[in-house]
């Protein structure tokens, strides 16, 4: 899906830029890297969600063939880089404090858990 959005140029003056952007869907569903379409073995709706920083486009903009607005990004500084926006720090402080309780819980958590070709084997132990 591509958005548009305003980016400062060079000069000082703003033009819109076209990006693609990847929703995840509903519950159950894989869970979807924002910015490259990679899926993961990962559950929408799990605790697995707390790993990535989440956002929803509520904007509009977003419009996809599932309705969904739910962004994934590898953390609050991706999200900022890409969609070129700013967050509080209160917001990313939060955000890496959850993520540092689901590692401290979850131990045997990969990295690795990208699906080849996109295709999930949802039996990965």
């Amino acid at each position: 899906m591509v958005i548009k959005k305003k980016v400062l140029t060079e000069n000082g003056t703003t033009k819109n830029k076209k990006l693609e952007v990847y929703a995840s869907g509903d519950t159950g569903s894989n869970i979807r890297d924002a910015i490259t379409g990679s899926y993961y073995n990962l559950k929408v709706g799990s605790d697995d969600e707390d790993y990535f920083f989440k956002v929803r486009m509520s904007t509009g903009e977003l419009k996809t063939k599932n309705n969904s607005t739910l962004l994934f990004f590898n953390t609050p500084n991706e999200y900022e880089r890409y969609l070129n926006t700013t967050i509080n720090q209160d917001t990313i402080n939060k955000w890496e404090e959850k993520k540092r309780f689901f590692l401290k819980n979850n131990k045997n958590y990969r990295d690795d858990y990208v699906c080849d070709n996109n295709v999930c084997d949802n039996n990965v132990e």
